[in-house]
């Protein structure tokens, strides 16, 4: 009888003692998850985290409409500009980007006086401007930005005149150098993760004056296109 406790204790014995020592092994400890990759977030998108800034650099290119009118000595001509422009962005943070814009833009208009007088114009414009650029994510895939740019400018023009009676004409060029401004709000879109396309609704004007005897000019447009993100 006594024989057969000492065999249970012993057998007791050597179950703890194996059990201890699997324990190590098979019992799970404080740092377990040590290892396990965190979870994402729960603002996680495949268009770029909200919290951070999804790329460094973007450019853009697109096309421009401009709705403004040239105010001359006794008449005011409709010149709306269409041209295209080309624009980097610099993003210093999730909100806020610098910006470098290239624009061309050309426009022209003619009218007839008196049946045989006709006049006609145009002007061509080059311009260069560093900007500030604010934006806002409204969603995954839509984001809103407000801007401004102010640069150098150049521009060249031409007048013609003909009385296509007697067959008299005459025509003015010039060239002029200023300032180009522009304050827009838009939105982008963007299709993937680096790529979007955009629309602007934007004032602009110029320090540079039409001629001789013409004005300051500014009007509104739109500026359309697409851009990718680096």
């Amino acid at each position: 009888m006594k024989a057969t406790k000492l065999s249970r204790l012993a057998l007791a014995g050597i179950l703890i003692g194996g059990i201890a020592q699997a324990a190590p092994y098979y019992m799970p400890s404080n740092n377990y998850t040590a290892n396990i990759p965190p979870e994402r977030p729960t603002n996680y998108s495949d268009y770029g985290d909200s919290d951070t800034v999804s790329a460094n650099f973007s450019m853009e290119i697109g096309g421009t409409y401009t709705n403004m009118c040239i105010h001359d000595t006794g008449a005011d001509y409709d010149l709306n500009p269409i041209g295209v422009d080309v624009t980097g962005v610099y993003h210093l943070s999730k909100n806020w980007a610098v910006t470098l814009r290239c624009a061309w833009n050309k426009a022209d208009d003619k009218s007839t006086y008196e049946e045989y007088d006709k006049w006609d114009a145009e002007i061509q414009e080059w311009a260069i401007m560093p900007g500030i650029r604010y934006t806002v994510p409204v969603s995954d895939r839509i984001k809103w930005y407000v801007g401004a740019n102010i640069g150098y400018a150049y521009a060249k023009a031409e007048e013609r005149w003909m009385d296509t009676y007697d067959g008299e004409h005459e025509s003015y060029k010039w060239n002029e150098n200023g300032i180009d401004y522009s304050i827009e709000t838009g939105v982008n879109f963007y299709i993937t993760n680096s790529f979007y396309v955009y629309g602007a609704v934007q004032f602009w004007g110029t320090t540079i004056k039409p001629g001789d005897n013409g004005d300051y000019h500014q009007g509104i447009g739109v500026r359309v296109g697409t851009g990718i993100s680096f």
